[in-house]
């Protein structure tokens, strides 16, 4: 028989599992976090909840993240053009 004593020992053990996600990097290192909860931030390594405020500021300003985000691309996008324009009339590429 197993070491677990009950089923909510199981139950707490598993869901202990579920919460931590382990990666690998290339050189074979192991690194765990905890896996993000909607609603919560951490702080000092553990969850807290946000409130209701800090929730809608950030959706605020995640939405303009965004569109000036999709601005700043484009900018790149043009600058990129004009210099591969100007490598493509000098020969270079």
């Amino acid at each position: 028989m197993s070491n677990i004593a009950t089923f909510s020992d199981y139950l707490a053990e598993a869901a202990l599992d579920e919460a931590l996600i382990t990666k690998v990097d290339s050189k074979g290192r192991k690194t765990k976090r905890k896996k993000k909860r909607k609603g919560f931030k951490l702080v000092n390594g553990k969850y807290v909840k946000m409130s209701s405020s800090e929730k809608l500021n950030r959706s605020k300003g995640s939405k303009r993240g965004n569109r000036k985000k999709v601005g700043k691309r484009n900018q790149i996008n043009r600058k990129t053009a004009k210099a591969k324009k100007k490598r493509s009339n000098m020969g270079v590429r």
